[in-house]
């Protein structure tokens, strides 16, 4: 079972890219087709192939009259030519004469005949051609230039719109992927294992029932076949052992199937701009006050994949002994940095600024229990960063870096 949830909306993607691509082939094509035609000069063929039909026509008309009477001659000079009833024509000159006549009017009949066809031939062909080129004229003259240049600009939209989409999906399914290999791999070996484990619990099930049932000198016989199928002579000590680690199976079965569907999840979101609260990284549990430290090693990071927005409390200024410039120009990487002016805290504006885009997720460990009504916290679009050992991470983003803080200590005044 695929549990990537990218897999279909990427196969979506490249039908609609395809389909996309080749109707915007189909237009192009219909385009150069137009561009190549010229109305003046197929109108003038046309004028050509119908004048040709006619004058064709009109010789078919006569050739089929002339042939009326020289089949009218060849009948005569058969008849002529024929034995007849009197003696006294067989060797006549007359017979003789119309014989010689007779082949040649046959000939010119079959060589008319000939003719005809090749008439009727070529006057179906310039019909054909004929209504060809009224059919191009036609079509020419009722294409629309402009919807086709439109619709190719649309479609050379469309494509460009979804080739990232489809560049950014695959990023994340690979990286989806990356982070499923090794808890599927687990998963199968213990949906593996259960199988198995619940085979040996009912065939040492059978063993038990055999030694409740068999005399004693039976007993030591089905032992040893226990032993043999199961590598323990004792069926209860199997159907004890099977059946806790059944439960210790079961168990890691439900953890990893959490842990896939959790992946899942968080992989799902679609992350595009991050709102940092800027002094909630500036501070570590078990180090204390980090300064930048962490935040000059993570933003970096995180303005590759996303837009990102730092915003700090007013109390920032006087914890760093920085001024709003210096905080901003140690982070250019960020699309905005921004120090709230009074003393009031940073939540509010940063929810404020994540507002209803479903795009927006803020990276901080406050809950922001103040602000339930914020639509951030109720679609719970938050992210949860640890920093330890000098080192932030963002599970959510498997994200980890490192940040020298003794290096920041000696950057600030």
């Amino acid at each position: 079972m695929n549990t990537n949830p990218f897999t279909e909306e990427i196969e979506a993607l490249e039908r609609n890219h395809e389909a996309a691509r080749n109707e915007l082939d189909s237009w192009k094509a219909k385009l150069t087709w137009f561009e190549d035609v010229n109305l003046d000069q197929a109108t003038g063929e046309l004028m050509r192939t119908q004048r040709m039909q006619t004058e064709t026509q009109a010789r078919l008309g006569a050739m089929r009259l002339g042939l009326v009477d020289l089949a009218a001659t060849v009948q005569r000079l058969e008849e002529e030519a024929g034995m007849g009833i009197d003696p006294r024509h067989w060797f006549s000159s007359e017979r003789a004469i119309a014989k010689r006549q007779l082949t040649a009017m046959q000939q010119k009949l079959v060589d008319g005949q000939a003719s005809i066809s090749s008439m009727e031939a070529v006057i179906s062909s310039a019909a054909v051609a004929g209504r060809d080129i009224q059919s191009r004229i036609e079509k020419a003259r009722v294409f629309d230039p402009l919807l086709a240049q439109s619709a190719i600009a649309a479609l050379q939209t469309t494509i460009e719109q979804i080739a990232p989409q489809m560049a950014a999906l695959r990023h994340r399914s690979d990286k989806l992927d990356e982070a499923l290999l090794e808890p599927q791999q687990r998963l199968s070996e213990e949906e593996w294992q259960r199988p198995q484990l619940q085979g040996r619990i009912e065939l040492a099930a059978k063993f038990e029932d055999e030694l409740g049932k068999a005399a004693s000198y039976e007993r030591r016989q089905i032992h040893s076949r226990c032993d043999s199928r199961l590598g323990n002579e004792r069926p209860a000590v199997v159907i004890r052992e099977s059946r806790n680690a059944l439960r210790r199976v079961e168990a890691n079965i439900t953890k990893l199937r959490a842990r896939i569907a959790e992946l899942v999840k968080i992989a799902s979101r679609d992350v595009r701009h991050i709102i940092i609260d800027g002094n909630n990284l500036c501070n570590a549990g078990g180090i204390g006050f980090v300064g930048l430290a962490a935040l000059k090693a993570i933003v970096p990071i995180l303005a590759e994949a996303y837009k990102v927005t730092l915003i700090f409390d007013s109390g920032i200024r006087g914890k760093l002994q920085l001024r709003n410039k210096d905080i901003e120009a140690a982070f250019p990487d960020a699309a905005l940095v921004h120090v709230v002016a009074s003393r009031r805290s940073a939540d509010e504006l940063i929810l404020d600024i994540a507002g209803d885009d479903r795009y927006t997720f803020v990276l901080s460990n406050d809950r922001f229990a103040d602000f339930p009504e914020k639509s951030a916290v109720k679609e719970a679009r938050l992210l949860q960063h640890e920093i330890v050992c000098q080192t932030a991470r963002i599970y959510d983003l498997r994200i980890e870096v490192p940040f020298d803080l003794q290096a920041e200590e000696k950057a600030t005044p």
